[in-house]
């Protein structure tokens, strides 16, 4: 209307500043990073992971990568090449046949596949796009976004597979407290197993306790043959010379800590076993169908799949038995 109009003043804005970002002292406009790292944005904030990124594939340009923090790969990560990292794995393109030990969680953007001789162990969450022949392991849950083929997945807590039409077909999935699936199984019957209720942490030292408990035993068969010796000779003499005297007293000592390892192997055995199964109702959830050739397994209860089960149904333990509701 030919008038001035005086505008308002603004409120000042605040920089995101988050972890590892600060101001820069010359320009309170420019938040710079303290440490180097890859830049997020978690939403309201902007951080500085500290972390290594691959800028492309993992393959002889960069050799096996162990690292203390997170790591980040732009491209593939080829068969053959091994990553270890103290943080999380993002990776944007897929993991060939490959060791895979993260501290953290996993991304895996597109694929896990190969020929079986890739695992992927983490102490975190593991998301991947699709599984193939490939082995995971997760104290946390895993999620995969479409289909799970011919693969092994443990899971401390949860399983849950997206794909559709096909979400598992072939393999072994155990996971503690549930499976969560579209449809598995196929036409051809393959034999596919999901299990809950198994805690295969537990599951794992329970092993190795046997394992250290058949080599403790084997070591104490070898002191047995040269104690049973000196025990023939000191029934006869009596005595034993000096030198073999102080040889007898070490194989005793020996024999007799193998014995006491072999009982608190046992012990430990025996308390790790109540806790194998100690999931509080645990469940497999079929949201479409479960194919003939489908082993479901609750605890120690094995429920085979004869029909067609058409989802959605929920397969829990009802009365110490295997129920589909």
């Amino acid at each position: 209307m030919g008038k001035t109009l005086l505008g308002k003043d603004g409120i000042a804005a605040n920089l995101p500043m988050g972890v590892n970002t600060i101001l820069d002292p010359e320009n309170a406009s420019i938040l710079l990073a303290e440490t180097a790292g890859n830049v997020v944005f978690n939403g309201s904030l902007v951080e500085i992971c500290e972390g290594f990124a691959v800028h492309g594939d993992v393959d002889f340009s960069t050799g096996n990568i162990n690292y203390a923090k997170s790591v980040i790969v732009d491209k593939d990560i080829k068969s053959g090449f091994d990553v270890t990292c103290g943080g999380d794995l993002e990776v944007f393109g897929t993991v060939e046949d490959s060791q895979i030990k993260v501290t953290g969680n996993v991304l895996c953007k597109q694929g896990f596949l190969g020929n079986g001789k890739g695992i992927i162990e983490a102490n975190g969450d593991v998301n991947i796009g699709f599984l193939k022949n490939q082995s995971v392991k997760s104290r946390k849950g895993v999620v995969i976004a479409k289909e799970s083929l011919n693969a092994t997945i443990y899971a401390r807590q949860f399983i849950a597979v997206y794909g559709k039409p096909l979400s598992v077909a072939g393999g072994l999935l155990v996971a503690r407290d549930s499976i969560t699936v579209f449809s598995v199984g196929n036409a051809s019957q393959i034999k596919t197993s999901l299990e809950v209720g198994l805690d295969f942490t537990i599951a794992e030292e329970i092993a190795d306790a046997q394992k250290t408990i058949e080599e403790t035993q084997m070591n104490k068969a070898k002191f047995l043959e040269p104690l049973k010796k000196m025990d023939q000779i000191i029934a006869i003499r009596r005595t034993l010379p000096p030198k073999e005297e102080f040889l007898y007293t070490k194989l005793k000592t020996a024999f007799a800590q193998c014995e006491n390892q072999i009982k608190e192997l046992e012990a430990h055995k025996k308390e790790l076993s109540k806790k194998l199964y100690g999931a509080k109702q645990p469940f497999i959830r079929i949201e479409h169908s479960a194919m003939p050739g489908t082993l479901l397994k609750i605890g120690d209860r094995f429920f085979p799949v004869r029909e067609e089960i058409v989802g959605p149904k929920i397969i829990r333990m009802v009365n110490a038995q295997i129920k589909v509701v």
